[in-house]
């Protein structure tokens, strides 16, 4: 199972949770075998698109991002994810890894307790 984990920091951002400030993806999906699996694809997909776009806006060095055995931690400062921007484009890996997640529900699970 992939598990996306949702980091927020307290703020003031429209979430009773906080201000989302990046995510954290785990795991691998096992809805088919390595690589055919569509499920793990769109996930990397929308993690990476959404990296260098946050890269591309912000600069590599506002972007906090540490790769390890396919898992993934993207994050940036609070001031930084307040900046439209880079809000829209956290806001965009949250949708489309909510509808992932709600097609794929055996495959992805969402954690959206914070840090």
């Amino acid at each position: 199972m992939v598990r996306v984990r949702l980091l927020r920091e307290a703020g003031t951002g429209s979430s009773t949770s906080g201000v989302l400030c990046g995510y954290v993806v785990e795991g691998h999906a096992g809805y088919a075998e390595y690589g055919s699996d569509i499920v793990c694809a769109a996930v990397s997909a929308i993690a990476q698109t959404i990296l260098f776009a946050l890269q591309d806006t912000l600069g590599e060095d506002q972007v906090d991002c540490r790769v390890e055995k396919g898992d993934m931690r993207v994050s940036v400062a609070l001031e930084k994810a307040l900046e439209e921007g880079p809000k829209a484009l956290l806001r965009a890996f949250e949708i489309g890894l909510r509808s992932i997640a709600s097609s794929y529900p055996q495959s992805v699970r969402i954690d959206d307790t914070g840090r």
